[in-house]
């Protein structure tokens, strides 16, 4: 990637479909750069780490990192970017649980919370137990692809909870309709229940 060494107060790059092979000369917003979109390359993991001007630079505000439609087959690239929530990496070549793995401190870590992640479209998507072992993984975690993971235990919701088999969005939102109709009926209740008392005084 040239012509990017003046560029030290770029927050947001695009360099999406550029047969791009390599990620490099990026030493010049290590500090600034937030969003780093990708996707539509030929990266390997060869390609996202080996260069030392690359993603291997430990990058402070990176907080979003599009990888989709590459040829990465595991995040070992990535562990060490501490400040991401947002990882694509959708239309990949990562196969097992193993190839995820290195992510795991960035779920557990205490400056450190990846609360979304794309893998759909790889071989590991196709595992009967995908969601629930990436949950045991990166336990953080607040999106699985599309779907949130826990997403309603965040608003105190009783029973949406990370842990197990994760249910999809739209059973988390019929559970969540159901809940709110019912603490509106006891609302609804209660407030008649007053109005009658005030009227026998």
């Amino acid at each position: 990637i040239q012509g990017l060494e003046n560029l030290t107060k770029l927050r947001r790059l695009d360099v999406q479909s550029n047969r791009l092979t390599t990620i490099d000369n990026l030493q010049s917003q290590v500090e600034t750069l937030e969003e780093l979109y990708l996707a539509h390359n030929a990266i390997t993991n060869e390609g996202a780490s080996q260069s030392p001007t690359g993603l291997a630079l430990q990058f402070t505000q990176l907080s979003t990192l599009d990888l989709s439609r590459n040829r990465i087959t595991n995040t070992k690239p990535f562990a060490h970017l501490e400040a991401l929530e947002e990882l694509w990496l959708s239309g990949n070549k990562v196969t097992t649980f193993e190839d995820i793995e290195p992510l795991h401190k960035l779920g557990t870590a205490d400056n450190a919370c990846l609360d979304g992640i794309y893998l759909e479209y790889n071989p590991v998507a196709d595992d009967f137990e995908y969601r629930k072992k990436l949950i045991e993984i990166i336990p953080c975690l607040k999106q699985i692809d599309a779907t949130m993971v826990g997403g309603l235990a965040a608003h105190g919701i009783a029973g949406a909870s990370g842990g197990g088999r994760a249910e999809t969005l739209e059973s988390q939102l019929r559970r969540y309709q159901t809940e709110v109709v019912e603490q509106a009926r006891k609302v609804e209740t209660t407030s008649t229940t007053k109005d009658n008392a005030k009227e026998k005084e």
